[in-house]
Formats: structure tokens, sequence, C-alpha cells
């Protein structure tokens, strides 16, 4: 009967549709969250974290002894010298190890007047508030999901709270050196590269200018920027990549090529790859004070609490983790893997090669907001439920402050500048019940502490303290002119570096010296982080220092026979 239907007959074509199967229903997709807008509660929980920081800033001010030694870079680039410590005939070395920070502070100094002292920490506290912009919008868009609906403010009120009462976070909003300008840019790096997108040009251009800053701004940003040229190829796009998006991809990466430039006028100007404070500090590895160190930092800040969560959650991480790696796009996957494997190998380097730090948790810095968004992101994935996930942050918080503040408490109690004073215990200070936990705390202070490791920073004030009365003004300095060649020798020489700016000054333990920096000779007894080096023999009598300094004067000894440049030139050719 079909047969007499024509092809255009409407009979057929309601036959032909009636013997196919129906269509099944496309199954309906999870509802998004609404996308909660910027509050006025939100901004006004971040302008009273930011008020916080400067309060902080205020509270735990400090500039040390070797941010000195910077300045007295900057001033040699004013006078027309270059970033050296000494003007020629003597060597240049790069003893200032942050050369982003050095050229921040001298144009500081040459566009608004400020000298680097009082520049130094304004700008760390402009950093430092960065700092606290970025971690709140990371926080933000971390507490969009469904479990932190409702409760975001709470969340991020917490999270805030947590990163503003966190004393090595408020330390670092001081000290003159360039702490703060590497947290800002590695937070910031950090961000970005969580936001991996295979399809953005900008997002690739923006983690490479981040990282190239980063290389500048400390040798050690150098890891990052080399994970960041693996974090831009691994995430292109899948499929044949046309001319276009190759030579997009490799334009993207163009800000690392200053990474390379800096690399060939450091090897040029100074004669090596690395700063001379690399080859004075780093003598061999020393993995039992790193590990000691971050022992210090875990007990203080009740970061163990978080460690017992991850170990609770693991089974649950893992299966979460095999289903996201079948599912999610790859960036999705690749990206959190670098940023934290690269994370994770700056603090091993750290840790076990270099043995922690002179400084109070200097190379820990960055650290706490990290944690704590860490801690965020592992609460939300176990699914503990918002009152219970909310109640752990809250305890996380509350146990990173005794230990901190009851330390920089009984700090302030203290007078004077001596052995006794740089070890300040917290049990004594403690509830009997938990005495035991600061007993544990004291015994690795004492330990680091005589081997200058993790010296806080009430110490570093007061002996800038001891220094500035101990020498004279900058403007009593600068009458002593370089007819001569003045030279002293000194230990600690960042602050006779700045008053002193037309003598030449010898680095003693080597920070600013390629020959003691590189000697084989070292102090006797207990190795001390930093102070390990010594003048091999001969060294410094052979540029025969004559200043010296006595209850607050300068007194500039005659020599036998004039010391002449080639002298110099000739003393240190020869122990090189």
């Amino acid at each position: 009967m079909d047969g007499h239907l024509g092809p255009a007959d409407p009979r057929r074509r309601r036959l032909v549709l009636s013997r196919q199967p129906p269509a099944a229903a496309p199954a309906p997709l999870p509802p998004e969250p609404a996308a909660e807008p910027v509050g006025w509660i939100s901004v006004l929980l971040v302008v009273a974290a930011l008020a916080a920081m400067v309060v902080g800033w205020r509270a735990t001010w400090f500039l040390t002894d070797d941010a000195f030694i910077a300045f007295r870079y900057v001033h040699n680039s004013i006078e027309g010298f270059g970033y050296v410590w000494n003007r020629p005939p003597f060597l240049p070395v790069e003893g200032y190890t942050s050369f982003l920070w050095v050229v921040l502070l001298e144009w500081t100094w040459r566009l608004a007047g400020l000298p680097p002292p009082e520049a130094a920490n304004l700008l760390s506290l402009a950093c430092s508030l960065g700092t606290v912009l970025v971690l709140a919008r990371m926080a933000w868009e971390l507490l969009s999901g469904r479990l932190a609906s409702g409760w975001r403010l709470l969340w991020l009120g917490l999270f805030l709270a947590g990163v503003v009462s966190n004393r090595t976070v408020l330390v670092w909003t001081s000290s003159g050196l360039e702490t703060a300008l590497f947290v800002l840019l590695l937070t910031a790096w950090v961000a970005c590269g969580l936001r991996a997108s295979a399809h953005r040009s900008a997002w690739r251009l923006g983690i490479s200018c981040l990282a190239a800053l980063l290389a500048l701004t400390r040798p050690d940003g150098l890891l990052f920027a080399a994970a960041t040229f693996v974090l831009v190829l691994a995430v292109r796009p899948r499929g044949e990549p046309s001319d276009r998006q190759w030579l997009g991809t490799w334009a993207s990466l163009a800000p690392l090529l200053i990474v390379g430039a800096h690399l060939t006028w450091r090897r040029l100007t100074y004669g090596a790859w690395l700063p001379n404070t690399y080859f004075a500090k780093v003598t061999e590895a020393w993995p039992e004070a790193g590990l000691r160190y971050a022992a210090a930092f875990v007990i203080e800040y009740g970061l163990w609490v978080w460690i017992f969560l991850l170990a609770y959650g693991a089974r649950t991480l893992v299966t979460e983790g095999r289903r996201v790696a079948r599912t999610a796009p790859r960036d999705r996957i690749v990206a959190p893997t670098l940023v934290t494997a690269t994370l994770l190998a700056h603090l091993a380097y750290y840790t076990l090669i270099v043995g922690g730090d002179h400084f109070e948790y200097r190379i820990y810095a960055h650290l706490p907001g990290l944690i704590l968004l860490g801690g965020i992101w592992l609460l939300l994935k176990l699914s503990l439920g918002r009152g219970r996930a909310v109640a752990f942050l809250a305890l996380a918080v509350a146990l990173a402050l005794p230990i901190p503040w009851v330390h920089a408490r009984a700090a302030e109690r203290t007078r004077g500048l001596g052995p006794r004073t740089w070890v300040v215990p917290v049990a004594p200070h403690l509830p009997g019940p938990v005495r035991f936990y600061g007993r544990a705390f004291d015994a690795l202070e004492r330990w680091l502490i005589d081997r200058y490791i993790g010296v806080r920073h009430h110490t570093h004030r007061r002996f800038l303290a001891l220094q500035t009365r101990r020498f004279p003004p900058r403007e009593r300095g600068a009458e002593i002119g370089g007819e001569g060649n003045p030279v002293y020798a000194g230990y600690t020489v960042g602050v006779p570096g700045w008053v002193l700016p037309n003598a030449y000054v010898l680095d003693l333990h080597g920070l600013n010296d390629p020959i003691i920096a590189r000697s084989s000779s070292r102090y006797p007894g207990i190795r001390r982080m930093a102070h390990e080096r010594v003048a091999p023999p001969g060294y410094v009598a052979c540029l025969e220092p004559n200043v010296r300094i006595r209850d607050g004067e300068i007194i500039v000894e005659e020599r036998a026979a004039p010391l002449s440049d080639e002298r110099i030139v000739s003393c240190q050719r020869s122990y090189l």
C-alpha cells in the first residue's frame, strides 16, 4: 500500500517517523550553585584584615643588619659604580641576593627621595597587603561550592583571622629584606597556576611574568621559572596545534628570557651563576638542622592538626583523585599537581639541603596562608559536614596562637642582648598540663639558635639598636673620603657598610667577599648558619684594615706605606 504514496506525500513522512524509536530525554544536569556576589560584609572582612595587618606591621616592626647590605649596593649604584659592595679596584661581588628588591629600593630613592632605610619597610607593607588581597580572592573562589554555601562569610572570616594573627606572617611584613616581595609574587604564582587554562593566552603570559619576577627576586625563584616553562607546555591544547597556536605558546614564555638575560649579566659581571651568598652559606647538606627547623615550625603553629586530618582522609582523597583523573580536563589535573610538587621541592631544598635559615621562619613565610587554604580545601573534600568543618578550622586557627604570642610576650620582657636573651623558653609560661608541649618546642629552639638558625626577630631588632649605638651616624661616616683607600674589617657589616659609604669594607664572614666565600677554612666547633667561612691566612693582613670604631668615633690609622690600587688588585687576584 505504501507504493501508492508519492515521495512528497505527508502521510509517507508520518509513517517513516512512526517507525523510529522515540529519542531518550537528556539526563538533567546537576544545578550549578549560584555565584554568590561579593557583598559589603565580605568587603568589610577584607578591609578589617588589611587594617589588622597594618597594626601587626607596627607591632612587629624591625630592620635587620643584613638589610643594610642591600642599602649599600643601592648607594653605590646611585653613585655610578653599579651594584658592587666595594668600589673598584675591588672585585665586584653579588652579596645582596635579591636583584629586583635592590632595583625597587634604588628607584624609590631616585624618584621619591626616600632612602632605603625609610622605604624598605613601607614597600614590604605594601607587598604584604597585596598578599592578603590575593589570599582573600583565592579563599572566596575556593568557597564557591555547595558545601560552603550559606557559611561562606564565616569561612572567609576564620581564614582571614588565621592569616593576620599568624606571627610569621606579621614578622615578615617588615625587616628591610625582600621577603614580603617574594611572598607576594609566590602567592600570586600559586593562584595563577591553580587557574591554569589551556586556551587562555593571558593566563600563560601572566604566569610567565610572575615566574620571571620570582627569579629576579631570589635565586630560588629559578625553580618556579623552570616549573612555569613545563606547566605552560604541559597544558597546551590537545591535538595537532596550528602554527599560530605554537607561536602564541612560545610568545607567552618570552618573559622567561629575562631570567636568562639576568643570569648572563650575573655571570659576566660577577663571574658566577649564583650569588656570592650561596657559596658563603651552603657548605654541605644539613638535614639534621632543617628537620628540626621544620619541626619547630609545626609545633609552634599546631600544624600537626592538619597532618592528622590529611592522614584521616588519605583513602578518600586517593579514591577521589582516581575519579578526577579519569574525568577532569588535563589542565585541571596537571596544574595543581605541578604547582604542589614545585612548592614541596622548594620546601625540601631549604629543609634538607640548606638546613633552614638564619632568620625566624623566613623561608616558610609564604606557607601559613597557603596551608590554611589547603586545609579548607581538605575539609570541603572530606565532607565532614558544615558545623564540624567550621569547628575544625576554628580549632586550627586557635592552635596557631598560644606558642608564638606567649613567646613574643616573654621576649619583650627580656632585657639586653646576650646568649640568655636569644633563647626565650615558653614552657614556664604555659599551664601545667601542656608544659610538655612547650618543653619540646624549647628544646628545638635551643638547639637551633645555638647554631644561629631561626634567630627570632626580637634578637635582630636589639642587635640593630646595638649597632646603631656603636657606630656613628651616616653623615659623620661619610666625612671619611676614599683617599688612601681606608679599609674596615668586620663580621657584621650591614650597618658599618651603610655608615661608612666611602670606605672599603671587608666582610669577614664572606657574604660580600668572593675569596672568603670560597675559602676552605671554617670556624672550629659546632656549625653555625651563615657563619662558617673564615678568611684564608694572610688575606686580611694583605689588605691592611686601618679603620677602627671606638666609642662611636671613627679612627683612621696611618699606614707605614700607602695601600695602592695595584696592591688591592694583587691581593685579591693572588688569593682568588
